[in-house]
């Protein structure tokens, strides 16, 4: 089925996938699951923010089949309904999850670790890049990098909407 992005339309953060996974595809919302409640956690723990108040988004609105990674012409087909869904949620910052769909939104053949690390902007949004949740529950290693990351679109945000975000709390 369709999975097209949720969230507010005044939320001045979107977080966008490659394209759905299949927990997705059941319930007909973006990112479910155990890798959807791994990014609920680092967006009220880290950004200090609701799930209600980021908007989720995939530039592919259905699950490839078999589980495989969406095609060219798959992209280029949804791109219109994607940048719809932009135009819509109107970001000030993007946040891209995982190689894919940094590669594909920042339209660049790079290695999700050359792509970390800045603000890229397309369309006159900053876009970061990081892991996607998903394969920070096969490789938990990369959490600290993802953690890096956020503090980064803590940083766009502040300075986009001028507001100071709480502060990170330091747990054990």
């Amino acid at each position: 089925q369709l999975v097209f992005g949720v969230g507010p339309l005044s939320a001045d953060l979107l977080f966008v996938g490659a394209a759905p996974g299949p927990q997705d595809d059941q319930v007909g919302a973006p990112f479910v699951g155990e890798a959807g409640e791994l990014l609920d956690r680092i967006i009220v723990n880290v950004l200090r923010l609701d799930r209600g108040q980021v908007a989720l988004a995939h530039l592919v609105q259905c699950h490839p089949p078999q589980g495989r990674a969406p095609r060219p012409e798959e992209f280029a087909a949804c791109a219109p309904f994607f940048w719809g869904q932009i135009e819509a949620f109107r970001p000030r910052v993007v946040v891209a999850l995982g190689a894919l769909a940094a590669q594909q939104l920042l339209c660049l053949p790079l290695s999700l670790s050359e792509l970390r690390g800045a603000a890229t902007e397309v369309r006159g949004m900053p876009v970061l890049c990081t892991h996607h949740p998903a394969d920070l529950l096969r490789s938990p290693a990369d959490k600290r990098e993802t953690m890096a990351d956020m503090l980064l679109v803590r940083s766009a945000l502040e300075r986009s909407t001028g507001i100071a975000l709480p502060p990170v709390s330091r747990g054990r």
